[in-house]
């Protein structure tokens, strides 16, 4: 079978989305039965990173580097607050990703089944391919729904989807209130875990190799530098402990429109802030959480983010706030519970926060260091988050 991806997040950037996108070729790279074509930006300016996947055909649409970035700087739809920006979003996107579809017309063509990994933009153009080539596509939503203007634009493109992933029960529920009676093609879906590349490692050795302090409290913060994953939040409490104990140490790595807030924290804390703006690869990641005594993680309301699992993985505790990354959902607590001692949930204050890592500081640290809580965290994610066993049923669904 020749599965064709089309996606607007792709390697060498950093997030949810990419993160699946990446598993999804790993995966179908082991299978002989499967050829791969992803359709995607070029993205790898000054990266240095180059498509390693043998097996698979990386289709690269040029943007001008200055557009590629104004088009990301506008965020996801489900977090745009103007018509015109919402406008603006999804015919930029559209424009490129259809001309790519233009350009590589009868390679694209050739495709079995089209699957689509995004959300509102990759939905436009799966559906307009799917119109030229009279097939349904596929889709892995990767995002909440929000706003009439972004939902009309949903339902009409998710008519001709043969089949839907999303994240979450309440997403679910949305999607089917939305496209009505096809709703039984919706199917809910973990985040999958590459439990071989992200695992325990000693922390001292760690910390070694990354050259971080080797007796402070290191706090692990790595995620976009935005509002939603609470990074306007996390600055505020780094400054605040930083003024009372010098014994933490915050490591940030990210990138987004709060870089200028990171970077004036780390100038004022320069012995106890590293900030990393730049692409981290997932080996070096994973020493990152390895070498810190806790992660700082965020959550949807039934699900938490891939960061906190992986984290979970090497067996180092995460803290999460207790509530959505949608700022629509804030008024609600998390409703699911990760039965593990090493995870902790504080209210999104800063008064909470602070009080939470002042207080319980050396617990964590007994926690961090206690090798029999490493192997049950770690046999909790291989047991109900391991990628090859997620992917198997994820792609049942999504080719069927």
């Amino acid at each position: 079978m020749h599965i064709l991806f089309i996606t607007t997040h792709f390697p060498p950037k950093r997030g949810g989305v990419e993160s699946r996108i990446a598993l999804y070729l790993d995966f179908l790279e082991k299978r002989n039965n499967f050829k791969v074509t992803v359709l995607t930006y070029e993205n790898r300016y000054a990266e240095g990173f180059v498509d390693y996947w043998k097996r698979t055909r990386v289709i690269r649409i040029k943007v001008p580097p200055s557009l590629l970035q104004y088009m990301r700087g506008l965020k996801s739809v489900s977090t745009l607050n103007s018509i015109p920006k919402q406008a603006m979003y999804l015919l930029l996107h559209t424009y490129y990703l259809f001309k790519g579809i233009l350009i590589n017309f009868r390679e694209v063509c050739q495709a079995d089944k089209i699957v689509v990994v995004g959300a509102l933009v990759e939905s436009v153009a799966g559906y307009i391919l799917s119109l030229l080539k009279r097939k349904k596509y596929a889709v892995r939503w990767c995002t909440d729904l929000s706003g009439a203007l972004v939902n009309t634009a949903v339902k009409l493109t998710l008519q001709r989807a043969s089949s839907i992933g999303v994240n979450g029960i309440d997403v679910k529920k949305k999607m089917v209130k939305l496209i009505g009676q096809k709703g039984h093609r919706i199917f809910v879906s973990k985040h999958p875990v590459n439990t071989k590349v992200f695992h325990p490692v000693s922390q001292i050795k760690a910390r070694t190799i990354l050259n971080l302090p080797s007796s402070k409290f290191v706090i692990l913060f790595a995620a976009a530098l935005n509002e939603v994953k609470f990074c306007d939040l996390t600055v505020k409490v780094a400054s605040i402990l930083l003024e009372k104990d010098s014994d933490f140490f915050f490591v940030i790595i990210g990138e987004g429109p709060l870089e200028d807030a990171v970077k004036k924290l780390e100038k004022q804390h320069k012995m106890n802030v590293l900030f990393i703006n730049h692409f981290v690869d997932l080996e070096k990641l994973n020493l990152y959480m390895n070498a810190a005594d806790i992660i700082i993680g965020s959550a949807d309301l039934y699900y938490p983010s891939r960061l906190v699992l992986e984290s979970l993985a090497c067996g180092v505790p995460v803290l999460l706030f207790n509530t959505s990354v949608h700022k629509e959902k804030r008024i609600r607590s998390l409703q699911f519970k990760i039965p593990l001692d090493n995870v902790f949930t504080v209210n999104p204050s800063e008064y909470d926060i602070v009080r939470f890592f002042l207080l319980n500081k050396t617990k964590i640290r007994q926690l961090r260091n206690d090798q029999s809580l490493i192997e049950v965290s770690r046999h909790y994610i291989q047991q109900n988050y391991e990628a090859e066993k997620i992917l198997e049923i994820e792609f049942q669904n999504l080719l069927n």
